[in-house]
């Protein structure tokens, strides 16, 4: 039953989503609180979430993981826009489906299923994985000594 539950939220979420993708305004904007300071939103204007087991420019969640995380998705890394205010770079990674996800500044972006309004942070922190991306982030990944 919880199944089904995910399933038809994540529906609610790509039908909220999907729509917003053709609009003229950027593709990643900001969103600002009191709180957490800056931080991406997509399209829709909900926030944008990165992974920390993601390698740069490599998503490693999906299926379940993909239901609660969808990943910010275009038809096209042509025409990829940044609000103003945000600098770095926006590209696309390819996903073992063939979709596009996009990544910033190396970092492939996601929203939280849980995050039902503009505003809302609640995936910040989940699991000490999940983490709000501000501008102008620097990805690092640990080097395994030798």
């Amino acid at each position: 039953m919880s199944r089904r539950i995910a399933l038809l939220l994540l529906a609610l979420l790509l039908i909220s989503v999907v729509p917003t993708l053709a609009q003229d305004g950027p593709t990643v904007g900001l969103g600002e609180s009191d709180t957490l300071g800056s931080y991406l939103v997509g399209p829709n204007g909900m926030t944008l979430y990165s992974f920390t087991p993601d390698p740069i420019n490599t998503s490693v969640c999906y299926n379940r993981c993909a239901e609660a995380w969808p990943p910010l998705i275009v038809e096209s890394a042509d025409g990829l826009t940044a609000a103003d205010g945000i600098p770095g770079t926006l590209g696309t990674t390819e996903r073992t489906d063939g979709t596009l996800q996009v990544t910033y500044n190396g970092i492939p972006l996601y929203y939280w299923f849980q995050d039902t309004e503009v505003g809302d942070t609640t995936g910040n922190r989940v699991g000490r994985n999940w983490w709000i991306v501000p501008p102008a982030t620097v990805y690092t990944q640990v080097m395994p000594t030798v």
